[in-house]
Formats: C-alpha cells, sequence, structure tokens
C-alpha cells in the first residue's frame, strides 16, 4: 500500500467516477484502476462496485474510507512538520468550524504566534463532529466546537454560551421599514439558509415551519458572501454579524421567536494526554469568556 493508492481511493470514493478522478490526479482512468486493483488486492476485498455507467462504494470500502482519510491527514501532517522541523520546535494544529474563524479568533492566533516565534500553527475548518473525531485520533491539537464533547479522553472546557442571532441583509435589498419576519412573511422575501448548530436549526424549522429555500450555502463564509452581495436575506451568529452591521455592510431586522431562542455554546477542546503542550492556546481563547 502506497500514498498514491490511498489517495486515488479516497478521491474516487468522493467522485464516484474514474474520469473525474484521473483528471482531479492527473493521471489516466487506466492508472486510476490499476491502482485501486492493487490496492484491492492487499486488503483482500472489494472496496467499488463498478459497470459502465456507475461506480459504488461496497461496505468494506466505506469501513476502510474513514482510516484512509485518517492516513493521509497524518501523512500530510508529518511532511509538513519534517519541512519546517528545522525552523520550529513546536508544531500546533488548531481547528474549528468556518462559523468560528472570525477577526476575534484569529486574532487570538495572531497574539500567540508574536508570543511564540518558535511554534508553526495550522489553522483548519472542519464541522464540529469532525474536529472532534480528529481530536480523539490525535490528529489536532486543540478544537473550538459547538457541540459538547463526553469522550473520555477529551477535556471539554466552556467558553462562551450565547443567544443572540441577529436577521440581516445589504442595505441595497429593500424592504419595508416596519419589516418582521414571521411564519407568513418569509414567504414573500429572498430567504436565504445555512445550518447552524442542531439547537438553532431545530429552533427555525419549528418556528417558521419552513422546508424549501430562495437561497441555501454549504457553510458560513459563502453565506456571508451572499448576504454581503445583496442576494438575500438570512440569519447570522452575533459573533459572525457583529463586524458586518458596525461598519454597514448589513443591517439587521426583527424577526419572530427570538424570545425563545437557544444557547449557542463555544467549547474548547483537547486530548487529555495534550495539556502541557496547548495550556497557553486554551489559555489565550479564555479571554473570549468575558469578551
Amino acid at each position: 500500500m502506497n500514498i498514491e493508492e490511498l489517495i486515488t481511493f479516497v478521491t474516487l470514493a468522493n467522485t464516484k467516477n474514474f474520469r473525474l478522478t484521473s483528471e482531479q490526479l492527473f493521471c489516466s482512468p487506466s492508472t486510476i484502476s490499476a491502482r485501486i486493483q492493487t490496492l484491492e488486492q492487499e486488503l483482500g476485498e472489494k472496496l467499488f462496485e463498478r459497470n459502465n455507467k456507475s461506480v459504488r462504494i461496497t461496505d468494506s470500502g466505506s469501513i476502510f474510507y474513514p482510516y484512509a482519510k485518517e492516513m493521509l491527514v497524518l501523512w500530510n501532517k508529518g511532511k509538513e512538520n519534517i519541512s519546517t522541523g528545522s525552523q520550529f520546535r513546536k508544531h500546533i494544529t488548531i481547528s474549528a468550524p468556518a462559523s468560528i474563524w472570525t477577526s476575534e479568533t484569529l486574532s487570538i492566533v495572531q497574539t500567540l504566534m508574536e508570543a511564540n516565534r518558535s511554534t508553526a500553527y495550522h489553522l483548519v475548518a472542519y464541522h464540529s463532529i469532525e474536529v472532534l473525531e480528529r481530536l480523539a485520533n490525535n490528529t489536532i491539537d486543540f478544537g473550538l466546537t459547538l457541540q459538547k464533547s463526553w469522550h473520555p479522553d477529551l477535556e471539554c472546557v466552556e467558553l462562551r454560551s450565547s443567544s443572540s442571532l441577529f436577521l440581516v441583509a445589504s442595505p441595497s435589498i429593500s424592504l419595508p421599514t416596519d419589516f418582521l419576519l414571521t411564519p407568513d412573511t418569509i414567504q414573500h422575501v429572498p430567504f436565504c439558509f445555512v445550518k447552524q448548530n442542531k439547537l438553532v436549526d431545530f429552533w427555525f424549522e419549528n418556528n417558521y415551519k419552513c422546508n424549501s429555500y430562495y437561497l441555501s450555502a454549504e457553510n458560513m463564509p459563502i453565506f456571508i458572501q451572499l448576504l454581503l452581495n445583496g442576494l438575500g436575506i438570512g440569519f447570522l451568529p452575533e459573533r459572525c454579524a457583529l463586524p458586518y452591521l458596525k461598519s454597514g455592510q448589513l443591517v439587521s431586522y426583527p424577526y419572530m421567536f427570538s424570545d425563545t431562542l437557544p444557547q449557542e455554546t463555544i467549547y474548547g477542546v483537547y486530548h487529555k494526554g495534550n495539556l502541557s503542550k496547548i495550556a497557553d492556546i486554551l489559555q489565550a481563547f479564555n479571554c473570549i469568556k468575558n469578551n
């Protein structure tokens, strides 16, 4: 088993298409097929069912997939650490959902960098569940999540709780001055949707009874750009909305059911065996409790 076979397997599992996989990896479809066949022979299991029209990952392939992804993460992390090893004494990977990587959290990282010139930092964005999985596997060092962990090997510290959610839009969108978002008016405006966290998503679905949207986004950075470009109106958590409200790039509107908003909590999470390694990071992020 080699790294090219693992990369090919993960890419094909994602694309489910030999042609797209060959284009992404800059090699011929026959090379892709040969690598998969070699990997299947080494594992003694069929990883894909394929015919002339489609590719389907097998049960064995699905079991192997997360392990292959983690092996690639470790491979890349090892390469990175080797390449910077002569310059830095410590390498730290910090991960959080994209919506948490705001100017506030990035300024904390900047402060850490200035105080620790011999440490190399690697920042990545994953959903909360994936952050917790990678922390448990010890492939990242510190995580900020919107979900509490009960894993016995992880320490979970509550950093901030807030129930503030802003309904925002670009000033270029024309709405009545007395506009109020309700289960009725949401049907008549260009409402944009992005998943936030389970509690907020349940609150929205339960109150607004809306299951189709004018526009939806896969993640928060894309969603914010849609709003800034005047393509719709939507909800942003306070940590994301405030910079744009202060600058005038977005304006806020009232909405029903604001008094029943659930608390959103940001947690700092780390592997218990890594406390000495990330103690300064935990201390630095503790400051957001009081902000």
